[in-house]
């Protein structure tokens, strides 16, 4: 009897054992990258979370609407259901159903198959592994474990690649503008001789024929 209690005691520490090791195992720990987007958007000194393996997880609502101009950002905590939109692309909105492990566009009946790796739960926010974004969002994603660089390259232009292309087209307008104005003044010089007279190729003739 004694025996049996101790056997069963034993196999019930073990359990707890193995699961206190399973959860300090798989806890995030904070760690700053480098977080690159375009050659006038990034971050240093970028906070995620890492997991066992010092893969990065990003803050989804602040990647989003900090760094890749996605606006509208909603989350619904119980339901793990969020969306976003990207105005600068037809106002596209992104759907993402953290419980049916699926992500897919409003515009497309096309979806993505997430794994359960993908994201954690922390400070009550989404977090989404680096390679997420790629599955869901119209980005290509790079990571650097050695160098802790992760590039972000979006498919689409940033607000400030939009201005720059409006500014240059605006510069070309009103060059085009002054060019046009400057030829309407333009007042051609005619020759003060009559090159033109009817009788200037015979009088010309008859002094040196």
């Amino acid at each position: 009897m004694c025996f049996a209690l101790t056997r069963w005691l034993t196999f019930l520490l073990s359990l707890s054992l193995v699961n206190i090791s399973t959860v300090i195992a798989e806890e995030p720990k904070e760690a700053f990258i480098w977080l690159r987007i375009s050659k006038t958007r990034g971050n240093n000194f970028y906070r995620v979370l890492t997991d066992e393996k010092e893969n990065p997880y990003l803050n989804l609502q602040e990647v989003l609407t900090s760094y890749l101009d996605f606006s509208k950002y909603k989350c619904d905590m119980q339901r793990k259901f969020c969306e976003a939109t990207l105005p600068s692309k037809d106002n596209l909105t992104i759907w993402i159903d953290f419980q049916e492990k699926q992500c897919g566009s409003f515009h497309s009946k096309l979806t993505s198959t997430l794994l359960e790796s993908d994201y954690l739960i922390a400070e009550n926010v989404f977090w989404v592994k680096y390679d997420f974004l790629e599955k869901c969002f119209p980005v290509e994603v790079r990571w650097d474990l050695s160098l802790f660089y992760l590039s972000i390259i979006p498919s689409y232009p940033l607000i400030e690649d939009l201005k720059t292309a409006r500014e240059r087209s605006r510069n070309y307008n009103l060059a085009e503008q002054k060019r046009k104005q400057k030829m309407s003044t333009f007042v051609p010089i005619l020759p003060k001789d009559n090159w033109n007279s009817p009788n200037f190729s015979d009088t010309f003739l008859s002094e040196f024929c």
